[in-house]
């Protein structure tokens, strides 16, 4: 679970000490990596909160990111299976809908199309 005092703490730091992004300085942070260490497989999440959409930024620094990993598929590394958006309405599961890559989805579906994913489940 993460120490959310301490990341917010470094998120404030980084704004606060290093260049705008009109100097080319551009902050992201990704929310979670899951991988399958037996399998090799590993994607990338980005979660978002109260109905919030990647901005402009996230979208073409994610672009480049999947574009660049899935070149790299084809050699003995990890295989990179994508990033994957996961956007909360409100807040969680619970509270209002879901949505994986803007699909309605639940929790349920949402478990098995990552198992799916990182250890080649049908």
């Amino acid at each position: 679970m993460k120490n959310n005092k301490y990341e917010e703490y470094f998120s404030q730091w980084m704004y606060d000490n290093l260049p705008p992004s009109d100097l080319g300085i551009i902050i992201q942070d990704i929310d979670a990596i899951i991988q399958n260490y037996k399998t090799k497989r590993f994607m990338i999440i980005e979660l978002k909160t109260r109905g919030n959409n990647v901005t402009k930024s996230q979208r073409a620094f994610y672009s480049m990111l999947n574009e660049r990993l899935y070149k790299t598929n084809k050699t003995d590394w990890w295989e990179y299976v994508w990033t994957n958006l996961i956007r909360f309405e409100w807040t969680n599961f619970y509270d209002w809908n879901v949505f994986l890559n803007n699909q309605l989805t639940d929790e349920y579906k949402l478990q098995q199309f990552i198992l799916k994913e990182l250890w080649y489940i049908n």
